[in-house]
């Protein structure tokens, strides 16, 4: 624990970068954190996608085919009616 004894002997210059080196160490410190967080969070939304993708594949949907006349599922169920007699 730091208390004023341990800074009556430092000189301003000292205590100038002893201050600057304390705030750097802070940022730093914050900097790797908000990384850490930001990495795990894109980690486990890549995990959500492929576990999404293979239930997709064990319930045996198919994904939407585009085409030159159909773009996603409603369109291509707005066609179906369309082309329908």
């Amino acid at each position: 624990m730091n208390t004023r004894a341990q800074f009556a002997n430092l000189t301003s210059a000292a205590l100038l970068v002893y201050g600057l080196l304390t705030i750097l160490t802070l940022i730093v410190r914050v900097l790797t954190t908000s990384t850490a967080l930001v990495l795990e969070i894109g980690e486990r939304f890549v995990e959500a996608g492929d576990a999404a993708c293979a239930a997709a594949r064990a319930s045996g949907t198919q994904s939407a085919r585009s085409g030159p006349t159909v773009f996603g599922t409603t369109t291509r169920a707005y066609n179906a009616t369309r082309s329908a007699p």
